[in-house]
């Protein structure tokens, strides 16, 4: 009898040294990836011209704009260069303000970019437990806390004392940032430096203002449930402690029993949809659907 190699074994049967099965490649198919490309490209320039198309002769009219965003609107038309890129920037400031198709799906595309990705946009940051953030709010500035606090301390201070003069009773009431309120709720890793707030009211009274500090009233219950969710203004809950410490802080807050009036939550009158952050990321939410 005669004796077969291993690698004559592997070769004809299509097993390894190791005795593993050896699995052989896929074979290339040129023909059907040339058409697959080739339908991707056509589709993709087919969308392309029409778009333009659209754009360039069913434009929308260009809005009449006045104030700042007329003066912001003639710099950008005076300024726009290609070589900085400016250029491009107008053109794309252009389409924002009259592309009929940006009109008709952004707000499609941007409502299934959030449902699906969770995608905010530049203006808003998406939370846990489906809350939304103001980022402008929750970025501060790099400088030291109390900077920013002395500084407004000193011009109020300054109102504090004059009113005083006219015989006239100067109270503060800084609201604290949703996001320091509601910390827990923000993504993880951002930090809305609470710091900040924590700065203002000690800053205030250092300079004779007298001040409410909402901050212990808001985090007294559930912090979660002083703001709304897809909003940037309290809830009901939250307008009430804040009207509470308020009162206290004016002398006019009765015991629970002898106050005039109650708060009372009725049936919304609307189903007008609700939320300043959605309508900043151009879709409409309302509080219940978040």
């Amino acid at each position: 009898t005669s004796a077969m190699c291993p690698s004559s074994t592997s070769n004809s049967r299509g097993v390894s040294p190791d005795g593993l099965i050896e699995v052989p490649p896929p074979r290339p198919t040129p023909r059907l990836r040339a058409l697959v490309i080739g339908a991707i490209l056509v589709a993709n320039g087919s969308i392309v011209l029409g778009t333009t198309l659209v754009d360039s002769f069913w434009r929308l009219p260009k809005p009449s704009l006045v104030g700042i965003e007329k003066a912001e609107d003639d710099a950008m038309h005076r300024n726009a260069k290609w070589s900085d890129g400016s250029m491009a920037k107008l053109i794309e400031h252009h389409l924002r303000l009259t592309s009929r198709v940006r009109k008709k799906l952004a707000k499609p595309y941007t409502e299934f970019l959030f449902r699906s990705l969770r995608e905010t946009g530049k203006t808003v940051m998406a939370g846990r437990e489906g809350m939304l953030f103001l980022k402008e709010r929750i970025q501060t500035p790099k400088a030291p806390p109390e900077l920013g606090a002395t500084r407004e301390a000193a011009v109020q201070g300054a109102i504090s004392r004059r009113l005083a003069a006219l015989g006239m009773r100067h109270i503060l009431v800084p609201v604290p940032r949703k996001g320091v309120v509601c910390q827990a709720n923000l993504p993880m890793g951002v930090d809305a430096r609470r710091a900040f707030d924590e700065a203002v009211v000690p800053a205030m009274r250092a300079r004779g203002v007298e001040c409410v500090d909402l901050l212990p009233a808001l985090e007294g219950q559930d912090p979660t449930k002083m703001y709304l969710r897809v909003d940037t203004h309290w809830s009901t809950q939250g307008m009430q402690r804040s009207a509470e410490a308020v009162a206290a802080q004016t002398g006019l807050l009765a015991p629970l029993g002898e106050r005039r009036g109650h708060v009372r939550e009725v049936p919304a009158i609307t189903t007008a949809p609700v939320g300043d952050l959605p309508v900043l990321m151009g879709i409409q939410l309302r509080e219940s659907d978040a």
